[in-house]
């Protein structure tokens, strides 16, 4: 379900899709109608894991660097960029190190 830079990556638990516009400031004319200048609506996707080992948080860090990268997810590949990361408890499991409630909010270009 989920690709970043053509490597498959661990599915989500979880996905919220988001559309926001983006443009300029918005305001009221005297009738209260609103006027806005809207540039364009984009997509906005926060996806959450339940548990992630450490390698596969690395390899995600890694695929998604720190600028636009490509994921294909739901069926189509998108130029995003991810604006918002966090990380829950770092926990023992079988004797393994995993990490909880791993959350990635990433938004189109």
């Amino acid at each position: 379900m989920l690709r970043i830079g053509g490597l498959a990556m661990p599915a989500p638990g979880k996905l919220e899709v988001k559309r926001q516009r983006v443009g300029s400031a918005s305001e009221r004319a005297l009738d209260g109608t609103l006027i806005a200048d809207t540039r364009a609506h984009k997509r906005t996707f926060t996806l959450k894991w339940n548990a992630m080992s450490a390698e596969q948080l690395s390899r995600l860090a890694e695929a998604i660097g720190e600028d636009f990268f490509e994921a294909e997810l739901l069926g189509e590949t998108i130029v995003c960029c991810c604006t918002a990361r966090s990380l829950g408890l770092l926990w023992a499991k079988d004797g393994r190190c995993v990490w909880k409630d791993v959350e990635m909010t990433i938004t189109e270009k």
